[in-house]
């Protein structure tokens, strides 16, 4: 184990939830998409940020096995809209 520098050493905040998205270090949900790869997150994070998040993983009815299936948005979609939620930069391509 590297007991040097430590990631979070001499960060802010934004820039800590900046490297979990990116590192998907700790992360606790995993989105399924049918035909794509998974993309996993961060529930504390994204409740945060979302009140539809939060009533998902916190609320009376939320999951507790830490996969959600999405299947009305594709994942390039879906991965920008986590990336704004997390309040990151967002590059928009329009075609």
């Amino acid at each position: 184990m590297d007991y040097g520098k430590a990631w979070q050493d001499g960060i802010g905040i934004h820039k800590s939830v900046e490297y979990l998205y990116e590192q998907k270090s700790m992360a606790d949900v995993t989105f399924n998409f049918p035909g794509s790869d998974p993309n996993r997150a961060h529930k504390l994070i994204l409740g945060m940020r979302s009140s539809v998040f939060e009533a998902m993983f916190y609320g009376s009815m939320a999951s507790t096995d830490g996969e959600v299936t999405i299947t009305d948005i594709e994942r390039p979609i879906f991965d920008l809209m986590l990336r704004l939620s997390c309040n990151l930069n967002a590059t928009l391509k329009l075609i």
